[in-house]
């Protein structure tokens, strides 16, 4: 992740991957919106601003601390069909990705297709804790996905490891490839159909995607075309609200996503090794040990710096002016 933080005067904090979606953050909580409302404008413009780390049509994890109370680790992650019918002939694809110094199969098609959780997690979120209305929420991601979005670096990398995927799907590859080159660095990207479909969200609520016209369209092309999604799959689809891993390091309280997410887990099993170094020597004499092979080979530092900036997926963080605090991945 690149990121990028902004501290104001009333206390409000916020943390992102791309300035729009840190901004869309930063305009809601100027307008008087709190942590969740903000964080749940932060996603639907991420979605426009990091296609390929956010998506309606992905999942995800928020821990939310609101109103002093303990906090909540909310689990909107995508699910597996229940139902697999093998026998028929299935949309199911393996697509090579080249990441440079290793090289994945990628597996998709619409047999390979989970359930999302993006829409009823945003919606979970609103309900629970949002104070403003969700058409209100939606409108910077709106605007954004009509108007467009500069390429920037970082997009244009990720753009660039899927290409080969866009080419298996020549529909969606026109968004990303629209004269049949990838889309450069500061070229503008325009998602006008997820602004459309934003809009008629924020109308229509949650269930125009779990049941209403969005579910039909799934439905219809996972049976005409070899996907095992099904009506009852996003008609029973429910978001978990869950205790959060918690860890003490030091003086501080962590909390985090626990099991079955495997993330949380190994974050914190690192910050107990970490907090087992006593001294400052016993943490910083290794560092200085391992600058010993950088120095021998410059370009080690610049392919290390390179990996770095590359980041993983997208992550924000936001504080508002009460207190309240969000922590979506």
């Amino acid at each position: 992740m690149t990121l990028q933080s902004l501290k104001y005067p009333n206390s409000s904090a916020i943390s992102a991957g791309h300035d729009h979606t840190l901004d869309s953050a930063r305009n809601i909580l100027i307008d008087g919106g709190n942590a969740v409302d903000a964080a749940i404008a932060a996603f639907a413009t991420a979605c426009i601003a990091e296609p390929c780390m956010a998506s309606a049509g992905a999942g995800g994890f928020a821990v939310v601390y609101m109103d002093r109370q303990d906090p909540v680790l909310v689990d909107f992650f995508c699910q597996t069909p229940k139902s697999k019918n093998r026998e028929r002939d299935l949309d199911f694809l393996q697509i090579p990705v080249d990441f440079g110094e290793a090289k994945e199969v990628y597996y998709g098609g619409l047999a390979s297709m989970a359930l999302p959780g993006s829409v009823a997690g945003l919606f979970a979120l609103h309900d629970r804790w949002g104070s403003r209305p969700m058409r209100m929420l939606f409108e910077q991601a709106i605007h954004h996905s009509r108007e467009g979005v500069p390429i920037n670096d970082f997009q244009h990398h990720d753009l660039s490891l899927l290409s080969s995927v866009f080419d298996f799907y020549p529909r969606g590859g026109k968004l990303f490839k629209p004269d049949g080159e990838l889309i450069k660095v500061g070229e503008v990207l325009r998602l006008q159909q997820f602004a459309d479909f934003l809009d008629y969200l924020g109308r229509e609520g949650k269930d125009a995607f779990y049941k209403g016209e969005v579910a039909g369209k799934l439905i219809s092309a996972c049976e005409e075309n070899g996907g095992f999604l099904s009506r009852e799959d996003l008609e029973s689809y429910s978001v978990e609200f869950r205790k959060p891993l918690q860890k003490r390091v030091k003086n501080l309280d962590v909390f985090t996503n626990g099991f079955p997410s495997i993330g949380g887990p190994l974050m914190t099993a690192a910050l107990e090794e970490a907090n087992k170094l006593s001294t400052f020597s016993e943490m910083i004499i290794p560092s200085f040990l391992r600058m010993e092979s950088f120095q021998k080979d410059p370009q080690k530092i610049a392919e290390y710096l390179g990996r770095n900036r590359r980041g993983a997926t997208s992550h924000f963080n936001i504080l508002d002016r009460w207190g309240n605090a969000v922590a979506l991945t």
